[in-house]
């Protein structure tokens, strides 16, 4: 983790926004590739905030999707049936051993696709409109929410307010 108080690249970017007015539309635009943003929400009565890349955002967004897909009422497999028969318990078996084969086949190739859409959205940074209620990217000081102290790696970001509970003890 790395405090963004001493990150110069977060430090010129707030600067450039805030301070020199540049839109950071044209900053997304010419920077693209030094410029990471995260999608981050706070939890309340905490005083916390977390958040990810949007690229990182956007993978999981992407698995939450094909796991949404999955059905969760449906049985993997069908019940046996009654085998009444001398030797039908073998060939009941086949049958059953065949079903579970052809599905974890199946699951395979789901699980290919899925990683494989994952890793294109982390790319593209693609994130489904209906995910983001409608967030939109915000440049701001620490002091504008009442003075976080903030800190990030390259795919994770953490804030925490001067009032979390734990800070307030320490004073």
């Amino acid at each position: 983790m790395r405090p963004l108080e001493r990150d110069l690249d977060t430090q010129m970017l707030r600067r450039q926004v805030l301070d020199e007015g540049v839109p950071y539309e044209w900053i997304r635009v010419e920077r693209r590739s030094d410029v990471t943003e995260f999608v981050v929400g706070r939890i309340p009565g905490i005083g916390l905030h977390l958040g990810m890349s949007r690229g990182l955002y956007a993978a999981w967004a992407r698995l939450h999707q094909a796991q949404a897909e999955v059905p969760g009422d449906k049985p993997l497999f069908p019940a046996d049936p009654v085998l009444r028969r001398r030797g039908e318990d073998e060939e009941g078996e086949e049958m059953s051993r065949e079903a579970r084969r052809t599905f974890y086949e199946r699951e395979e190739e789901r699980l290919e696709t899925t990683k494989r859409d994952m890793a294109r959205a982390y790319v593209t940074q693609e994130v489904p409109p209906e995910l983001l209620r409608a967030a939109y990217p915000l440049v701001e000081r620490p002091e504008s929410r009442g003075g976080l102290l903030e800190a990030r790696t390259a795919e994770t970001y953490v804030a925490v307010e001067p009032t979390d509970p734990v800070l307030a003890r320490g004073r």
